[in-house]
């Protein structure tokens, strides 16, 4: 122990001590390659995302479509990888970069949307032009929320006098779509 520590001893200071300690200096011999990682944040941001419908104000977080789960999108970041003959990491590392790196969840759809306005939100700046001109279904859209709200209003004024409303937002059609003319003719609906 002597020998050693005469041998390993600090020669700026000539003291008779060990150097500093080296333990923990290393990189992990298991440490997931930085530009591996960079691949599993870009396959991340390559997911359309939205905003949350109600709570947009209060939370930065994002949503991925109701169809995609972190195992289904690690399968999908397997077959990016086959096809560019990259190895792709472990699931562990993929569900850690995604759940430590990013502010996100999936988002099961809390309301259909007319078909007028689908097009209109998929239609070129031409096609939006002439949508546009169209208004009569959001004034009665516009009109049954009025209506809405003066049943509530009464409701609370007059105790005989009920209102009541229905939330649907736990059934999902089978298949799936956001235009309300496909959403209402499904024979299948699965509550949850």
């Amino acid at each position: 122990m002597v020998t050693y520590t005469l041998q390993h001893k600090r020669s700026p200071t000539n003291q008779p001590f060990s150097t500093a300690d080296r333990r923990g200096r290393h990189e992990p011999s298991n440490k997931t390659d930085n530009s591996k990682l960079a691949g599993v944040r870009e396959h991340i941001n390559s997911f359309p995302r939205m905003n949350a419908h109600y709570t947009r104000a209060d939370s930065n977080r994002q949503f991925l479509g109701s169809d995609l789960n972190i195992s289904r999108m690690y399968h999908l970041y397997k077959e990016t990888c086959g096809a560019t003959g990259v190895q792709p990491v472990k699931l562990g590392v993929y569900r850690r970069v995604f759940c430590t790196e990013f502010n996100l969840s999936f988002h099961q759809p809390r309301k259909d949307v007319c078909s007028k306005c689908e097009s209109y939100a998929i239609a070129d700046n031409e096609e939006k032009e002439a949508l546009s001109t169209d208004k009569e279904h959001l004034e009665r859209k516009e009109l049954a929320r009025n209506e809405k709200a003066a049943d509530k209003a009464k409701a609370c004024k007059d105790s005989t006098y009920h209102a009541v409303t229905v939330d649907l937002q736990s059934v999902l059609t089978t298949p799936c779509s956001n235009v309300s003319d496909m959403y209402y003719s499904r024979k299948l609906a699965v509550y949850i």
